[in-house]
């Protein structure tokens, strides 16, 4: 990659910035080079402040290192990328409306902090169950995991699921994290389904031909075949959690 191309616009870099949050993730020069696609050289020129960088580089650069063209340029003092300082953002703003709503507790947690989220003392989801049963207690998530995925804490529910039909996906027994905000059905995601008294996991399918369909992620599709989604199925939340996530 060249960094100094004379057909693309020049902005600029602090090289210095460069060279310390290259410090900050634990990369050498010779490291970030090999990310990028350029020399060892390059890149020490870059970090000496003795050469204009192309917008494509800096993109690249601030790639590679988790942060933000804002930042590299000297813009902004925080070191994050662009992507998770808007996340957080978003979030805030959400958490702001959810206390006029009377929906959220009063202090916001920081950015380091947990959260709880409500465990349901239920079965669900891979068989069946009920999502709206006594709360057992809550399960802690950190803040910062939740801004990320988009996430608000009084909107998410933890419930256990019961059955293999979505193994190795959702084990049996393990628990799961639903969004209830998020109901809107997308290729190829998986979400908790309410049909009548029934709740089922399954991942949503969509066939050009069949319209939606639910599928369970066993191998056994005897068993567990996919059907279409039924016209009187109810959306109960996107499964965002099962000891991982879920993107």
């Amino acid at each position: 990659m060249r960094l100094n191309s004379q057909r693309e616009r020049k902005d600029g870099i602090n090289g210095t910035r460069v060279r310390s949050v290259r410090k900050l993730r634990g990369l050498s020069q010779t490291q970030l080079a090999r990310i990028i696609g350029t020399s060892n050289g390059q890149v020490s020129t870059v970090e000496h402040g003795h050469s204009q960088t192309s917008v494509r580089a800096m993109i690249a650069i601030a790639d590679a290192l988790e942060t933000s063209m804002d930042y590299l340029a000297g813009r902004v003092d925080d070191t994050r990328p662009t992507r998770e300082i808007a996340c957080e953002l978003k979030t805030k703003i959400a958490r702001v409306r959810d206390l006029e709503e009377g929906h959220a507790e009063p202090l916001d947690p920081g950015w380091h902090e947990h959260v709880g989220i409500e465990q349901i003392d239920t079965t669900a989801g891979a068989c069946a169950g009920a999502g709206d049963g006594p709360v057992k207690g809550k399960l802690k998530f950190p803040f910062a995991w939740l801004c990320k995925h988009g996430l608000r804490a009084h909107m998410c529910r933890i419930i256990r699921v019961a059955g293999e039909s979505m193994e190795p996906t959702v084990p049996d027994g393990c628990w799961i994290l639903v969004d209830s905000a998020d109901t809107e059905r997308r290729d190829g995601k998986i979400y908790l389904i309410s049909i009548g008294e029934e709740l089922l996991v399954r991942r949503a399918i969509r066939d050009p031909e069949a319209g939606w369909l639910l599928r369970s992620d066993s191998r056994d599709k005897r068993t567990w075949p996919t059907r279409p989604w039924p016209e009187a199925a109810r959306t109960v939340g996107r499964v965002r959690w099962t000891g991982r996530s879920l993107d």
